[in-house]
């Protein structure tokens, strides 16, 4: 089986969108442990743990400013 992972959607749902954008601040404050999935998804610029750089970009993807698909 395959799995689809969109990046910044760490929810899952198809788009980056609040919650996301939520999960991330969780997971780089470690608040919240992620799936294996999740942190693909959540882990742009090294694909195993959220950094600084991760959140802001989703943060900033969310508020319109970045296109995740163009970093």
């Amino acid at each position: 089986a395959l799995t689809v992972i969109v990046r910044g959607d760490g929810d899952r749902s198809g788009t980056v969108d609040t919650y996301d954008y939520v999960l991330a601040r969780r997971v780089y404050f470690a608040t919240f442990s992620p799936s294996p999935e999740q942190l693909l998804a959540l882990a742009l610029t090294n694909g195993t743990s959220v950094t600084t750089y991760d959140y802001i970009l989703i943060r900033r993807h969310f508020f319109g400013t970045v296109d995740l698909n163009k970093v």
